[in-house]
C-alpha cells in the first residue's frame, strides 16, 4: 500500500475488530453462517455483505466465542505481527498450540495384553486349573501369560519411541509474522494475536479470523475455499470471507490470507471437541487376518474340548475316572496343548520389530522440488515498475488457472492475466491453432504453461500472450523403482494433470505402458460404470485430470477388488490418498496430502515403497502356531522372502493346516501305538515318551512351515537353530533325567528325536505337493464363499470366452490354411495351362518358320522363272 497522509487509517483498516457470537459453541445447520459483530461503525457495512452471500451456498456452519480478555490481544499489526518477546509471554499464558496426545498408563498398557480372545480363554483355563488344584499347570500357565505380556509390551515401547522420534520430524509448521518479518515456525509455537499466512493446501494451525489482507499485505477481497469436514462431516468445501472464522484442521482448498489467531490448543474448537470423542482406530487387515485364525482355532479348542469332557461324563459315570475334577484335568491338558499361547506375542513383536525397520527407513517421504539457481534476497516477486497487482486469485486444480487483475499505473488501465494449463488458456483465449506448438513441445519433454490477458477493456475478450515453458525430469531412481514393482506383480498407473502428449512421453522415458487415456474417459455420459471401470483396469495413466477425476479411479478399482495404493505431494491429491487402502504422501508435500494419508516419506524419491513390499513376506513367516519360545524367535529369521507381495490364501492354509495336522495326528498315535504295543514301555515311560514326541516333532515343523519351498531351500538364521536345538535339548534332559515323569534310555529318547526328524521330512513333502497341485477352484470347494463363488464364475467366463477366442482363431487358422491349399493347387493347374501353351506356342513358331521357308523357296523360283522369262 502506498505511503501517504491516510497511513493511519489505513493500517486501522487493517487491524482486526471481533465480537462475541450470539451462538453456543456447537455446529448448528444453518443456512448462512452469522457474521460476527464489529466492534465499530462498520457493522452495517458486515450485515449487508452477510445478506448479499449467495443464497444457495448452503453449509454447515461452526459458530465460536471469544472471551473479552482474548479478543483484547488480537489487534495486531498486520504488517509487523507480534514481537519475539510478547509471543513468548502469551506462550507462557495461554500455552502451546497442541491437543495433549492420551498416552495410556503403562500399567494399564501392560494389562491389556491380558486381554482377547486368547487371552481370556488362557485365564479360564488358569482358573480350571487352581479349580482343581493342578498348582504345576497353574504356575506355568501363569508364567506364559506374564512372559507373552512383557514380550510384546517391551517390543511394542522400543518402536513407539522410534516412532515418536519420526512424529517429531512430522511437526506441522505455519508461516507466522514475528518482529516485522513473516517466518516458518512449528504451529505449536503459535499464540493468540499471531499473525499467520494461510495458502493453498496449509492446514489451519489453529481457529483464526480472516483480515481480508493478501500475503503480499494488500487488501483484497477474494476469498479462501476452505475444507471443514474434520470438524461438521461436510463433503464440499466451503467459502471464507474476511471477518469470518476458519478452524484448526480445516484445509485451505482455494486462495491465500492472512489471518489473526484467536484461540490454540485444547481451547480450539477441534481441542475441546477432541476431550469428548474416544478415538478409536479400525483394525489393520493384518490384523483382521490373525485375529480370524486365532478365533477360528480357539471355536476348534472349545469343540474338541466340549467333546472329549461330554465323551468322559458319559462313558465314566459312576466311576473315579467320571469325577468331574479328574475329567477337567484331562481337559486342562489339552486345552494347554491347543490354544496358540504364543499367536498374541508373536503378532506384537512382529508388529513392533516392522513398525522399528519402517522408521530405520524414514517412512511414516518427480523430483519434488525446485533447485534455486538465484536468490534476489528479498521476500516479494521481481514486480515489473508501473503495475500494481489490484487482486489475486490462487491457482485452483478445478479449472486449472490462477488470475490476478493489474492496473497500469500510468494509463490507469485495468486488465486481467490468466496462467495455467495450455490446453485451458488457448480455448479461453479462441486460439485453439496454437495447440501444435504445445504439442511440439510435449513430445520434446517440455511443459508448458499458457498466459492470455483482457483487451479492449473487455472481461470476456482474451488475448493469448505466450507459453512459459519448462523441463521437469523423473528422478533418476524412479524408473528402476517402477521396473522393482512390476517385477514384484504391483500394477503401475500413471494419473496427471498434464496433457496427454507429455503424459505418454513421460511413460515412454520411464517403461511403462503408452495405453494414456484423458480424463474424457472418466466422466462420459454414454458410457456405463462397467466401461468407465473397464477403463481404469487396461488404461496405464490418465491425463489431464482433476481431484474428482483421481478420487474416482480409486474408488473404482477398489470396488473391483483391488487393494489401490496412491503417491501424491499436493492438496489436489488428498481426496484419492485418503481413500486409497494405503496412501502415501511423498517427501515435501503439503499438509494437506500428509494429513489425509497413512504413510509419509520423509526421504526424496519412490524407492522406500518397494522395500516396504517385502515386509509382509516376514511377518507371514512369523505366523507359526506353534510352542511361545520357537514362534517369538521367527522374528530374527532371515527366510527367504517372495519375489511377490503374498496373498492371504486362508482356504488354503486352513486346509493344509488341517492336512499336516491330521498327518501329524495319525503319526503320535502310531507312535503311541509302537511304544507300547511293540517295545511295551511302562506307563510311566508311556507318558515321557509321548512328552517328548509331542515336543519335537511340532518344533521341527517350523522348519517346514517357515517357507513354501522344501526346508534345504533356504538355511535358518544361528539365532533360529538355537532356539529350536535348545528347546530339545531341555526337553531330552527333562525326559532322560525324568525331572517331572519316569525316565526314560538315552537310546530311546535319541530314537524318538529321529523319528520325529523322519516325520518332519515326510511332512515337508507332503507340504510342498499341497502348495504345487493347489488352486484356486479347490479352495472354493472346500471352503466356498459368496465372493469366492463369484470370482470363481468370473474365471470361467473368462476362460470361456479365452476357450472361444482359441477355437475361433484355430479355426481362422485352418480356413487360411485352406485358403493356401487351393490357392497352390489352382497356381498348379495355372502352371499347367501355361506350359502347354507354351508348348503350342513353340510348335506354332515352328510351322510358322517352316512356312517361311517354304515361302521363301516359292519367291526365288518364281524369280528363276522370271529371269529364264526375260532370256527367252
Amino acid at each position: 500500500m502506498d505511503d501517504n497522509s491516510n497511513e493511519n487509517n489505513d493500517d486501522s483498516q487493517k487491524r482486526t475488530e471481533f465480537s462475541k457470537s450470539q451462538e453456543k459453541e456447537k455446529p448448528s445447520q444453518a443456512e448462512h453462517e452469522p457474521t460476527p459483530m464489529p466492534k465499530n461503525k462498520d457493522k452495517r457495512k458486515e450485515d449487508k455483505r452477510e445478506n448479499d452471500r449467495d443464497e444457495d451456498d448452503h453449509d454447515i456452519q461452526v459458530t465460536d466465542e471469544i472471551p473479552p480478555d482474548v479478543e483484547e490481544l488480537l489487534h495486531t499489526d498486520s504488517k509487523t505481527g507480534l514481537s519475539t518477546e510478547e509471543a513468548q509471554t502469551r506462550l507462557d499464558r495461554f500455552g502451546r498450540n497442541e491437543i495433549s496426545e492420551y498416552k495410556q498408563n503403562r500399567i494399564l498398557k501392560f494389562l491389556s495384553y491380558f486381554q482377547g480372545s486368547i487371552a481370556y480363554l488362557i485365564e479360564i483355563t488358569c482358573i480350571v486349573a487352581a479349580i482343581v488344584k493342578d498348582w504345576t499347570d497353574f504356575g506355568i500357565i501363569l508364567a506364559l501369560l506374564f512372559v507373552n505380556a512383557t514380550i510384546g509390551f517391551v517390543e511394542e515401547t522400543r518402536a513407539e519411541s522410534a516412532l515418536d522420534a519420526l512424529k517429531q520430524s512430522l511437526a506441522l509448521k505455519t508461516r507466522v509474522k514475528r518482529d516485522g518479518k513473516l517466518v516458518e515456525l512449528e504451529a505449536a509455537e503459535l499464540v493468540p494475536g499471531d499473525i499467520v499466512a494461510l495458502r493453498i493446501g496449509d492446514i489451519i494451525p489453529a481457529d483464526c479470523r480472516l483480515l481480508g489482507i493478501g500475503i503480499s499485505g494488500s487488501e483484497t477481497e477474494t476469498y479462501l475455499n476452505v475444507d471443514q469436514s474434520a470438524l461438521t462431516g461436510e463433503s464440499l468445501p466451503v467459502n471464507r470471507k474476511k471477518g469470518d472464522c476458519v478452524f484448526s484442521s480445516s484445509t485451505v482448498k482455494q486462495g491465500q490470507m492472512l489471518a489473526v489467531v484467536y484461540k490454540t490448543g485444547a481451547q480450539t474448537y477441534i481441542g475441546r471437541a477432541a476431550t469428548l470423542m474416544n478415538m478409536t482406530a479400525d483394525q489393520g487387515h493384518f490384523q483382521k487376518i490373525i485375529n480370524q485364525i486365532g478365533n477360528f482355532l480357539i471355536l476348534i479348542t472349545v469343540l474338541l474340548v466340549t467333546i472329549i469332557f461330554v465323551y468322559q461324563v458319559v462313558k465314566f459315570r459312576n466311576t473315579p475316572q467320571g469325577d468331574v475334577l479328574v475329567i477337567l484335568q484331562d481337559v486342562l491338558v489339552l486345552t494347554v496343548a491347543a490354544i496358540p499361547v504364543g499367536l498374541p506375542t508373536v503378532l506384537s513383536v512382529t508388529m513392533a520389530v516392522g513398525a522399528k525397520q519402517l522408521a530405520s527407513k524414514k517412512v511414516t517421504e518427480t523430483k519434488q522440488g525446485l533447485d534455486i539457481l538465484k536468490d534476489r534476497g528479498d521476500d516479494h516477486d521481481h514486480e515489473v515498475p508501473g503495475y500494481k497487482t489490484k487482486s489475486f486469485t490462487p491457482f485452483n486444480p478445478s479449472v486449472k488457472y490462477s488470475k490476478s487483475t493489474v492496473m497500469n499505473l500510468e494509463t490507469k488501465e485495468t486488465f486481467q492475466i490468466v496462467k495455467g494449463a495450455p490446453q485451458v488458456i488457448t480455448k479461453l483465449a479462441d486460439r485453439e491453432d496454437t495447440t501444435k506448438v504445445v504439442t511440439d513441445l510435449a513430445k520434446r519433454g517440455l511443459r508448458a504453461l499458457g498466459v492470455a490477458r483482457t483487451v479492449d477493456n473487455d472481461p470476456d475478450k482474451w488475448e493469448l500472450v505466450g507459453f512459459i515453458c519448462f523441463l521437469d525430469p523423473p528422478r533418476p531412481d524412479t524408473q528402476e523403482t517402477i521396473q522393482k514393482c512390476k517385477n514384484l506383480g504391483v500394477k503401475i498407473k500413471m494419473i496427471t494433470g498434464d496433457q496427454v502428449i507429455i503424459a505418454k512421453e513421460v511413460a515412454h522415458r520411464l517403461g511403462m505402458g503408452r495405453v494414456i487415456l484423458d480424463a474424457n474417459h472418466l466422466a462420459d455420459p454414454n458410457k456405463s460404470l462397467d466401461e468407465i471401470t473397464a477403463h481404469c483396469e487396461r488404461a496405464d495413466g490418465f491425463a489431464q485430470v482433476t481431484p474428482e477425476h483421481k478420487f474416482k479411479v480409486v474408488e473404482l478399482l477398489q470396488k473391483k477388488g483391488y487393494l489401490v495404493g496412491m503417491t501424491g505431494d499436493g492438496v489436489n491429491d488428498a481426496p484419492a490418498l485418503k481413500k486409497a487402502n494405503v496412501g502415501i504422501a511423498v517427501s515435501g508435500c503439503t499438509d494437506a496430502a500428509r494429513s489425509a494419508s497413512d504413510i509419509v516419506l520423509l526421504a526424496p524419491g519412490l524407492s522406500t515403497i518397494v522395500d516396504d513390499w517385502k515386509l509382509p513376506a516376514i511377518l507371514l513367516i512369523l505366523i507359526a502356531i506353534l510352542n511361545d519360545a520357537a514362534t517369538i524367535v521367527i522374528s530374527v529369521d532371515n527366510a527367504k522372502i517372495s519375489n511377490t507381495p503374498d496373498k492371504w490364501r486362508i482356504g488354503q492354509l486352513i486346509t493344509l493346516s488341517f492336512l499336516l495336522g491330521i498327518c501329524l495326528s495319525g503319526f503320535s498315535f502310531a507312535h503311541y501305538f509302537i511304544f507300547k504295543n511293540v517295545i511295551k514301555v511302562t506307563n510311566g515311560q508311556l507318558q515321557t515318551v509321548m512328552y517328548l514326541h509331542i515336543s519335537s516333532a511340532p518344533h521341527f515343523m517350523i522348519f517346514s512351515t517357515r517357507l513354501g519351498g522344501f526346508f534345504w531351500e533356504n538355511i535358518p538364521s544361528v539365532m533360529f537353530i538355537a532356539a529350536i536345538l535348545g528347546t530339545q535339548i531341555f526337553a531330552l534332559i527333562i525326559s532322560v533325567f525324568g525331572w517331572l515323569s519316569p525316565k526314560i534310555p538315552f537310546k530311546i529318547a535319541i530314537t524318538i528325536l529321529c523319528i520325529s526328524l523322519g516325520i518332519f521330512v515326510t511332512l515337508d513333502v507332503v507340504k510342498v505337493i499341497v502348495f504345487k497341485y493347489w488352486s484356486f477352484e479347490l479352495t472354493t470347494i472346500l471352503w466356498p464363499t459368496p465372493r469366492r463363488r463369484a470370482k470363481l464364475t468370473r474365471r470361467n467366463r473368462e476362460r470361456e470366452k479365452q476357450r472361444q477366442v482359441q477355437g475361433n482363431f484355430s479355426k481362422l487358422q485352418k480356413v487360411l490354411l485352406l485358403i493356401k491349399v487351393i490357392r497352390a493347387f489352382r497356381n498348379d493347374e495355372n502352371n499347367k495351362k501355361n506350359e502347354n501353351n507354351s508348348e503350342k506356342n513353340e510348335n506354332n513358331n515352328e510351322e510358322n518358320e517352316n512356312n517361311n521357308e517354304e515361302n521363301k523357296n516359292d519367291i526365288e523360283n518364281d524369280e528363276n522363272n522370271n529371269e529364264k522369262n526375260e532370256r527367252e
